[in-house]
């Protein structure tokens, strides 16, 4: 005889359905008021706070409806009138899809944060071969668009939907009309129980070995491996409750530890998050701090800008600074094009853009390091020195003093002295925010050469082409004109500037804060 789901509680009987009733609905009560509560508040404040964003808001909306459904229905079953209906209906439409937002969740978590890295080793290691990220890189961007994971959620799930509908038609104990209070497993739960059996040996396995070395700024790797072990730990107490032999007697229904699985999934998915981004919202700390004087001296300065891209790495927006320290090395090089002393090639009318190289498109993929970027080339490159052992100066104090023999370049300083060092000559230009025509003087009435156009359109395809692996997320008011200015090929000094100063705006807004928060030692603050 197979094994039944029993609803046991010590001291309690079906005579005493009044006593139950006063334990286990106000249980059902507060806990699917949790749940909604909480999901309500994720929402509320997700849709100002990037921090809820990047944990997809949708998903997580899915994932509260889901298990509010699981609570109400699974915690029911303790009552001794509920059939076993609840628990079908509880397993397919609740049980299943917190599992499969939890799976899409942390799927999406490794693939932003294998293509920020992917990204980090091309600029770093030009040579390395492709690997799957990068030539799959599309594959993130629909992990990211919560419309298409939810789609294909849906989608992939409609046969195991149906094969659940079934069940609820013609099944004698898990039909809708019939009303049984004992549950036997058999044909109606195969599906959820195999399901449940890979998540435990398989998928949460998995993934928790794919997270191991994660790092992000938003504790999402942290969330995740806290659901996989709970959801393992408990989904298989629920499993060995069910078939332990028949007549062995256990205190609560075996549905109660899927219960608290997906209660500690909200907990720790939805209600934490919302705390964290909640106490942002209200902390008005190193607010002194967090303005636009100080953000330009982060970027301007050659140690905080690489501590400030590897922070970047960590909350998935590399393209971000490197965009700005692109946008510097391309005004450096619009410098030294126009200052130079030879017949400059006008931008002609009937100019057309040629077919890109191998060349040109690899490079359009692969911004220059953050440590080269106010030079021209690598031949005119000056080392940065490296950080003192005592400490680097706050933001608020002056730099130590440049060596009589140290060249200035772009604002930088690189101490090395003696006649026998000779640095070859570099472009030197101004630092964020000035635009490019701040430095081209009278130069910037002349229309861009088409020599220096091809720079340009490379600048272009690498940063604002729709399936870049380098796009910068701009709105579409900034990038409209860009597209038209490309396409009737009218290139301009300042087509690139209302994109820099929306991107320096972001990062301002969305990441800075939290960078101070984080190094708030290393930039002289309290």
């Amino acid at each position: 005889m197979a094994p039944q789901i029993k609803v046991i509680v010590p001291g309690l009987d079906y005579e005493h359905a009044a006593l139950r009733e006063a334990v286990v609905i106000p249980i059902i009560v507060i806990v699917c008021l949790f749940h909604l509560t909480s999901t309500g508040l994720f929402w509320y404040r997700g849709r100002t706070s990037k921090d809820l964003q990047k944990r997809s808001v949708a998903l997580a909306l899915v994932t509260g409806l889901c298990a509010t459904l699981v609570c109400a229905l699974y915690l029911s079953r303790n009552l001794a009138y509920v059939p076993c209906t609840v628990a079908h209906i509880g397993s397919y439409f609740g049980f299943y899809y917190v599992h499969t937002a939890l799976f899409a969740r942390a799927l999406r978590l490794i693939a932003m944060a294998q293509t920020a890295s992917a990204k980090v080793k091309r600029l770093l290691h030009p040579e390395r071969p492709a690997d799957f990220w990068e030539r799959h890189y599309k594959v993130a961007r629909v992990l990211s668009d919560d419309k298409w994971v939810i789609i294909y959620m849906f989608a992939l799930s409609s046969p195991l939907m149906i094969y659940a509908v079934v069940g609820l038609v013609i099944s004698p104990y898990f039909g809708l009309l019939a009303n049984q209070m004992a549950c036997p497993l058999g044909w109606e739960g195969l599906p959820i129980t195999t399901i449940s059996c890979l998540y435990i040996a398989v998928i949460f396995p998995t993934l928790i070995y794919m997270m191991r070395n994660i790092r992000d700024a938003y504790y999402m790797r942290n969330d995740l491996i806290i659901t996989c072990c709970t959801s393992m730990v408990f989904d298989l107490f629920f499993l060995v409750c069910n078939f332990v032999p028949n007549g062995f007697p256990y205190p609560l229904s075996s549905l109660v530890f899927p219960s608290v699985s997906v209660t500690v999934i909200q907990v720790s998915s939805i209600f934490i998050p919302w705390l964290r981004a909640e106490r942002e919202y209200r902390t008005h700390g190193l607010l002194s701090l967090h303005n636009q004087t100080t953000f330009y001296q982060v970027i301007n300065d050659p140690d905080l800008v690489a501590l400030f891209c590897k922070f970047c790495e960590n909350n998935f927006c590399t393209e971000l600074p490197f965009f700005l320290i692109d946008y510097q090395r391309l005004k450096a090089k619009s410098v030294e094009y126009m200052s130079a002393e030879k017949p400059l090639k006008r931008f002609a009318p009937n100019y057309r853009l040629p077919d890109l190289s191998s060349r040109h498109r690899n490079q359009s993929q692969n911004p220059p390091h953050y440590q080269n970027f106010w030079n021209i080339s690598t031949e005119a490159i000056i080392p940065i020195p490296p950080m003192r052992a005592q400490g680097r100066p706050g933001i608020r104090e002056l730099p130590p003093p440049a060596h009589p023999n140290a060249t200035t370049t772009s604002g930088f300083t690189s101490d090395h002295s003696g006649p026998e060092e000779r640095r070859p000559e570099v472009c030197r230009v101004s630092l964020l925010p000035n635009p490019i025509v701040h430095d081209l003087g009278p130069a910037a009435e002349h229309p861009i050469p088409s020599d220096l156009a091809i720079d340009y359109y490379c600048f272009y395809e690498r940063y604002f082409v729709d399936g870049s692996a380098w796009e910068v997320n701009i709105s579409g008011r900034t990038l409209a004109p860009l597209k038209a200015m490309v396409e009737r090929e009218q290139f301009h000094w300042t087509m690139f500037d209302a994109a820099k100063d929306e991107v320096s705006q972001l990062l301002m807004e969305d990441v800075f804060g939290k960078f101070l928060r984080a190094n708030s030692k290393l930039v002289g603050t309290i």
